[in-house]
């Protein structure tokens, strides 16, 4: 409730608020709702969704100021949070940089009995945004070549919009996890290979053209092919970008964590990439900073400005129904990217030594040429690594990719052993 008072005195004017399908959604959105109406605006309940549309309902709503969005994304389900939005329906940093508790602490004031807001529903978003989807997309020649996905939904919210979409496209589809329990088949929702071994198994099974999973809130997603590999969150970015280059050369934005293959396929394919601080308001920020084409993570966040500036999965699967039908298998795409050693690993840090940690690493690179656009990246001829903390967990991420596969690992060892040492 004290969240939604916050959002309150942020936002002037009508919300929209949605959630993603965690049991815990509805009693946080209930509760989200009461302290915006309390601090007098109206709401506007969108349901369960996923991110994208809601950020795509706001941006293209005039009347509506902002927008909340309940969701931990692809965290485990016991975890849950908010994600607020811009009226340009752009991530919102509105508490970055913040004390956050502070501000959790603080008295707001009520409106006056007479003038607290009201609580509307909204019809027709998920066809509204997948419309203009497809309306992007080469439709018509996605139609004729008579396609097949295998589609994880991960128990989250892509299920209505993706099936919509596919129905439209003429692409014929296997759902797995349709249902709104909140998590895909194994109980995991974070996209790596081995939680969608399933989707592997499956989509080689069913004979699909290829698979795809969505986490939670459908703002990311991951690919299999046909026989099952799963496709390196590298590759995917890769052939997306060069389909959305086909259409527009551009620069293509990624963040400073990303492998170097990337750079090389994207300005072989006429584009310039440019680097982010690691995480999708970072990355999404630098988008409309250097009027990106593109943009995206290794995680399968994906950035399509022609729609609008945020993740958005379901059009990242439009997208890549597109590069499929225009350039062949996915099978056959990624195998033309060449394979790269990355390593990364995660040191857990509680938050109270996380400084000790940072300034202990900042004594370690004096000296040292690194780009500090996010933590510390040193590039070297046969390859780099980069050491920095994460924005929403307690951990420093080590990450490194070398021509020589056992330098990127003994360089991630390296790396965490002085964290290790650094936490004392």
């Amino acid at each position: 409730m004290q969240v939604g008072k916050i959002a309150g005195l942020h936002y002037d004017g009508k919300v929209a608020v949605a959630s993603d399908t965690r049991a815990s959604g509805q009693v946080l959105k209930s509760a989200l709702k009461a302290g915006l109406m309390a601090s007098g605006q109206n709401v506007i309940d969108m349901g369960s969704l996923p991110t994208s549309a809601l950020q795509y309902y706001v941006k293209t709503h005039d009347d509506v100021r902002g927008g909340v969005m309940v969701t931990a994304s692809h965290f485990p389900l016991d975890y849950n949070g908010f994600k607020f939005i811009t009226a340009d329906g752009v991530d919102d940093p509105m508490l970055h940089g913040r004390d956050v508790e502070a501000l959790m602490a603080q008295e707001i004031p009520l409106a006056p009995w007479a003038t607290i807001g009201e609580l509307q529903m909204a019809d027709g978003v998920i066809e509204d945004y997948v419309d203009a989807i497809i309306s992007l997309v080469k439709a018509d020649l996605i139609r004729t070549k008579n396609l097949s996905v295998c589609v994880e939904c991960s128990g989250g919210t892509a299920a209505e919009a993706v099936i919509y979409m596919l129905n439209k496209l003429g692409v014929r589809h296997s759902i797995i996890d349709g249902g709104a329990h909140g998590e895909m088949s194994g109980g995991e929702s974070e996209l790596t290979a081995a939680n969608l071994e399933y989707l592997g198994t499956t989509t080689a099974r069913m004979e699909c053209d290829f698979g795809v999973a969505f986490d939670t809130d459908a703002d990311r997603c991951m690919f299999v092919t046909g026989n099952g590999k799963f496709v390196s969150g590298d590759k995917s970015l890769c052939i997306l970008a060069r389909q959305v280059l086909k259409n527009k050369k551009g620069k293509v934005v990624v963040s400073i964590a990303s492998p170097t293959t990337i750079q090389r396929y994207v300005e072989s394919n006429g584009g310039l990439v440019k680097y982010a601080p690691v995480g999708v308001t970072n990355v999404v920020m630098k988008v409309m900073d250097y009027e990106g084409v593109f943009g995206g993570e290794i995680n399968g966040g994906y950035i399509f400005p022609r729609l609008q500036t945020c993740r958005d999965a379901v059009m990242g699967l439009a997208v890549m129904l597109e590069a499929i039908a225009e350039n062949g298998p996915l099978a056959d795409l990624a195998a033309e990217i060449p394979d790269c050693n990355y390593e990364v690993r995660s040191i857990e840090c509680p938050d109270d030594l996380r400084k000790q940690v940072y300034q202990g690493l900042k004594e370690e690179f004096k000296g040292v040429p690194a780009d500090i656009t996010d933590g510390f990246r040193v590039n070297e001829v046969d390859g780099w690594y980069l050491v920095r903390p994460s924005e929403t967990s307690p951990f420093f991420r080590v990450y490194s990719q070398y021509d020589d596969p056992e330098k990127a690992k003994s360089k991630v060892e390296e790396y965490s052993a002085l964290i290790e040492k650094l936490k004392g």
